[in-house]
């Protein structure tokens, strides 16, 4: 996968998975940098096992390799519903969740990498217009569920938000989920 950037703008990065058969994430649009990419991967960790956990849909705000806001699903204060334009009552628990998390630490969440536990669905989409979110990892997108600047090649989805990079998460088996490496390009100062 190319990457926008490595760990800062001016150093060039590649990531590749240890063996080609088993990608971690399937990038649906966008370029990652390789800070975007080490949020996707430590943010679905974390919103996939609490989930699990829980019960509950789970959302997850990632900045810089450190999580800015997690959250489940549950009731969206009226001035935080109010920022982004919207009712309690007409938010799906997904959007509630990933409000919530957002709404932990809001300065930090802004050009976040997002992540959700359940597959994006048109209300989040439609949140995601309204915000600077870099990207966002999820286990599929229903249809309606649009996220990125253009359309994009999958199956019933018309994508259309500025959400910047949107990846696919691979599902893999738990037994198999712990086998899977990135390699990355050494990054060196060009001066």
């Amino acid at each position: 996968m190319e990457l926008r950037y490595g760990l800062n703008p001016q150093q060039p990065a590649h990531a590749a998975p240890v063996r080609a058969d088993r990608q971690p994430v399937r990038l649906l649009h966008g370029q990652p940098s390789f800070i975007n990419l080490l949020d996707a991967l430590n943010a679905w960790q974390l919103v996939r096992e609490a989930s699990q956990q829980l019960g509950r849909p789970v959302a997850a705000s990632f900045k810089h390799v450190s999580p800015a806001g997690v959250a489940t699903a549950g009731p969206v204060d009226e001035v935080t519903a109010g920022l982004f334009g919207a009712g309690d009552d007409a938010l799906t628990d997904l959007t509630r969740a990933y409000l919530r998390a957002r709404d932990a630490d809001p300065k930090s969440s802004y050009g976040d990498f997002a992540a959700v536990s359940h597959p994006v669905d048109t209300d989040l989409a439609e949140l995601l217009t309204r915000v600077v979110c870099d990207g966002i990892v999820a286990p599929g997108y229903l249809p309606g569920g649009e996220i990125t600047h253009s359309t994009v090649d999958a199956p019933g989805l018309t994508l259309t938000t500025r959400c910047g990079t949107l990846l696919r998460k691979t599902i893999e088996s738990p037994s198999s989920s712990r086998n899977t490496s990135l390699e990355s390009s050494s990054f060196t100062d060009p001066d």
